[in-house]
């Protein structure tokens, strides 16, 4: 397929890490016809800060709504034809009809790849060149220089609590890595604030419940620890080392960009490539000692000091 279109909307449904993946593939389509085409995107709001370097306006209510007939399998409004529509989906196409404007990209696919270069791989498809600078970009739009962080950041939530290391451990790892002189800052979500997560006064908590905050909070770590998660991705895109702890979840598919990832590798995990997870027993996550984490913790300041 070769884009003849002038408009193109990118439409993503999903949430904050899953969005996150979709972000090399807009940049290549951008880069490649930024001088040529009108852009524009469907999904939430919340994330257009990541959109607008790259002169993306949102979608208007009437055209989202137009989009969504495709839930029900029916026509798209007329209107909708002067469009090219690249969808990205984890896994499941909403439709069983076909559109001729409508582009589905699928993020997991048979081959075990990341989520993003699954994306990026498939937009040559549409005649487009994947760019290999998008991280470059990435860095130059939202991070510039750092100035020399100092803190140690940890999310031990997640959007799933199944994917979620026990809160207990989190808390003896801030005190061990403290004991070393570093700064331990906890970060909690709305999800974490709402489940009543409890912290020791002993640690700085901050509670972070929009998303440029969360980019802001970030760009003063050194470090961050946390379970698969949004935060996480966001961490590796920002280049910014980080721990990730993977219990029924595939890192094969969602490891952060760069990050040092902690599993147990039991034969019954992965279980799931998304987050449907039936397990209630979860050993891949219970089973991880303090220690192979505390040592984890060691390698990446020695490395980064």
């Amino acid at each position: 397929m070769v884009i003849h279109k002038h408009k193109i909307i990118f439409v993503h449904k999903g949430a904050f890490g899953d969005f996150l993946q979709t972000w090399p593939s807009i940049f290549s389509v951008y880069n490649q016809f930024k001088d040529k085409k009108e852009f524009y995107f469907a999904g939430r709001k919340v994330f257009y800060p990541w959109l607008s370097p790259l002169n993306i306006k949102l979608l208007d209510k009437r055209k989202k709504m137009a989009l969504d007939r495709v839930y029900g399998d029916l026509d798209l409004p007329h209107e909708m034809r002067d469009f090219l529509i690249i969808w990205f989906v984890l896994k499941k196409i909403p439709t069983t009809r076909t559109y001729e404007n409508i582009f589905f990209l699928k993020g997991i696919g048979n081959k075990k790849i990341k989520v993003w270069q699954n994306y990026l791989n498939h937009i040559g498809s549409l005649g487009i060149t994947g760019c290999d600078n998008w991280h470059k970009a990435w860095l130059r739009f939202f991070v510039g220089d750092r100035a020399h962080p100092q803190k140690i950041i940890i999310f031990p939530g997640s959007g799933h609590r199944l994917k979620n290391w026990p809160i207990s451990r989190y808390i003896e790892l801030a005190e061990r890595i403290k004991g070393l002189g570093e700064k331990v800052s906890f970060v909690l979500g709305p999800v974490e604030y709402e489940r009543g997560f409890s912290l020791p006064d002993s640690f700085e908590t901050i509670y972070s419940f929009g998303f440029e905050e969360l980019q802001n909070i970030m760009l003063k770590a050194k470090l961050i620890i946390g379970n698969d998660s949004g935060p996480m991705h966001l961490a590796g895109f920002n280049g910014i080392p980080n721990i990730t702890i993977f219990g029924p979840t595939d890192p094969h598919l969602w490891a952060p960009i760069g990050s040092n990832v902690i599993r147990l590798g039991l034969p019954c995990s992965p279980c799931t490539s998304t987050i449907n997870i039936k397990c209630n027993t979860v050993a891949c996550i219970d089973q991880i000692g303090i220690d192979l984490v505390y040592e984890a913790v060691l390698k990446c300041l020695a490395k980064h000091e």
